[in-house]
């Protein structure tokens, strides 16, 4: 009976041991799973904000924007060099494995370049105060190709984000909307699409009249460059005048036939020198050719730094009917009697108070125009050819290797330790 009652006990102690036993174990098993958890997160929080950390200096400060240069094998060599370092003495954890996808977060992607522009305004506005960079009227240059330089480096052309893409102009889509601009307190409407693409282009884009003071850039005409997209920089400058030019003109067209004086005035002239139906076709190709000197007038104002208002009025027209007639678009067309008379009526014309003298105080700039056409692309080519002149200069200024698709703007990836999964991304805030 004792001997049975001993061994009842010896066994009962021994279930209690293994019972206490393998709560210790699973106590500890438990316990290694919260460290392994815990390292885990909490080191690829570190390393995340380490990859992130490296931004490129010179990115920053040219353009504002924080990426980081690396390849998915590049970002998850640099991991494996962390996890070694941080887990090397702590707890073992068998089979960790770091996996990198990059797909999403290549800076050449349209929207996360978009993205971090946008993120861009508040780094830019403080490194403009600190730096005091403003924007300069260009004089002398004392690089002569400078304005007529042309990339024709095959290697450089595949690179840019934009591939060369074109883009239509419609004169009278943009006719349109802004025919009821009068200064420049009237065109932030139409920018509204566009706020921080052109923030972005002033903050840090020249063109042919203005640059940005102290910076080296392999075009002089960028705005032109994004309206156009052409390689040849002067070309771009051309394309982008007679892009203005069209708009001045049809804007001049429409004051033209608005206005009640110059019409009667038009009408008068085209009978006198044209008497019978054929002076109404006169009177268009009266009213075409003082449009198109009127334009040429505003064109030499916009180049000389001055302002042309986008609609017209009594004090701000330049030009006179005369100097329409005179011109060769208006007598080639005439017949000999045409001629005849219009030589005989051209003093006889009364345009007293028609044309306007002194400077232009109200009105816009030519940058505010090439802000016009800017906000008339679509918004893909716009950010496209953005995105390559921030190529350009890079490549110009500091890395002749440089390539939006090898920079990042956040990053992915995973740990998985000990058949657990530990996801991460993060970006630039």
């Amino acid at each position: 009976m004792i001997r049975n009652k001993k061994g009842s006990s010896m066994v009962l102690l021994s279930m209690v041991f293994v019972t206490f036993a393998m709560c210790i174990a699973s106590t500890i098993a438990i316990s290694r799973k919260l460290v392994i958890k815990s390292e885990c997160e909490a080191f690829g929080l570190v390393w995340t904000r380490a990859v992130l950390g490296e931004y490129d200096i010179n990115l920053l400060r040219d353009y504002g924007i924080q990426a980081y240069w690396g390849l998915d094998c590049d970002v998850e060599k640099k991991l494996n060099h962390y996890s070694d370092y941080s887990l090397n003495g702590k707890m073992s954890i068998d089979n960790v494995d770091i996996i990198v996808d990059l797909m999403n977060s290549e800076l050449s992607n349209p929207d996360n370049f978009r993205t971090a522009v946008k993120k861009s305004g508040l780094t830019a506005a403080a490194g403009t105060l600190m730096n005091d960079k403003r924007r300069v009227l260009i004089k002398d240059v004392d690089d002569d190709r400078w304005g007529h330089r042309i990339i024709r480096n095959k290697g450089v052309i595949a690179s840019l984000p934009s591939k060369g893409i074109k883009n239509k102009f419609d004169v009278e889509l943009i006719k349109n909307s802004i025919k009821n601009i009068k200064d420049k307190d009237d065109i932030t409407g139409i920018f509204s699409s566009c706020a921080h693409d052109l923030a972005f282009m002033y903050r840090y884009m020249g063109s042919h009249n203005e640059r940005l003071a102290g910076k080296e850039t392999l075009l002089r005409n960028e705005w032109e460059y994004v309206v156009t997209g052409s390689y040849d920089d002067n070309g771009n400058y051309k394309a982008a005048k007679n892009k203005i030019r069209l708009i001045r003109n049809a804007m001049n067209l429409i004051y033209l036939y608005s206005n009640p004086e110059k019409r009667e005035l038009i009408t008068a002239t085209s009978e006198a020198i044209t008497p019978g139906p054929a002076a109404a076709a006169t009177a268009i190709l009266i009213s075409e050719a003082w449009a198109l000197i009127e334009t040429e007038h505003d064109m030499d104002t916009l180049e000389n730094n001055g302002r042309v208002p986008v609609m017209k009025n009594e004090h701000t027209w330049k030009t006179s009917l005369k100097s329409a007639l005179k011109s060769e678009k208006v007598r080639d067309a005439l017949d000999e009697d045409g001629k005849k008379l219009l030589g005989m009526n051209l003093n006889d014309i009364d345009e007293e108070g028609s044309s306007a003298t002194g400077s232009v105080k109200e009105g816009l700039t030519y940058e505010n125009y090439l802000m016009i056409l800017v906000a008339s692309l679509d918004r893909n080519i716009r950010t496209l050819r953005i995105m390559d002149i921030v190529t350009i200069n890079m490549k110009y200024r500091h890395y002749e290797d440089f390539n939006m698709d090898e920079y990042h703007t956040s990053i992915d990836y995973s740990i998985k330790a000990d058949g657990k999964q530990y996801e991460f991304d993060d970006e630039y805030k």
